[in-house]
């Protein structure tokens, strides 16, 4: 099981976000838990907390930075954590993104950990899964919006602009609004951000 940790500032409204996002909320030992059936996130109350992905069932317990530069824990054990019984508000799930100075090597790593996707560079991004868990790594500068590293995506297609306008509605902080049609002036894709996490939206 794949578990995102997030350093727990400013306890209240950390809460407040996830709430309104349609996340449950139960107090563990660590901090916090925001979860839904498809995910959880460790808020991570320790002053030394960092951004990182928990990888439970590993071979061996040891922590490290990834090429992303982003903390890994991998950890013998079963995950402690169980899911949520409901899914938030923010629609189609399709796992984590990094952002990355080097593809190969980040595909090289995720290899070493059970992840399998085709090596395609050329276009920028590659996708990998690992027991249904999605990662898609993406090329330093390649996307063309803000990118908080690491992100979690969600696809919604047509359903996008609806979802947008109920986060709008429930006075979620929106960190940057991607607008495609000049005429229409309508947001297609927003990255949301609380202190230290980042959600992404793509139509």
């Amino acid at each position: 099981m794949l578990l995102l940790e997030s350093p727990l500032v400013e306890i209240d409204k950390s809460i407040a976000f996830y709430t309104k996002l349609g996340f449950e909320i139960s107090q563990e030992k660590d901090g916090y838990l925001a979860k839904e059936n498809r995910f959880a996130i460790l808020l991570n109350s320790s002053p030394s907390s960092k951004a990182a992905i928990h990888l439970y069932n590993a071979e061996k317990t040891k922590s490290f930075h990834g090429p992303s530069g982003i903390l890994i824990h991998l950890i013998e054990n079963e995950c402690p954590y169980a899911l949520g019984k409901k899914q938030s508000i923010l629609g189609n799930y399709y796992g984590v993104s990094l952002e990355t100075d080097s593809l190969e090597n980040s595909f090289n790593l995720r290899n070493e950990l059970g992840y399998k996707g085709n090596y395609t560079p050329n276009q920028g991004w590659i996708e990998l899964n690992k027991a249904g868990h999605h990662l898609s790594l993406h090329q330093t500068n390649q996307c063309p919006h803000s990118f908080f590293n690491p992100s979690l995506t969600f696809f919604n297609a047509q359903k996008n602009k609806e979802i947008i306008e109920n986060i709008k509605q429930l006075e979620v902080p929106i960190e940057e609004e991607v607008i495609f049609s000049v005429e229409e002036k309508i947001a297609q894709n927003i990255i949301t951000k609380r202190p230290w996490w980042s959600w992404l939206f793509h139509l």
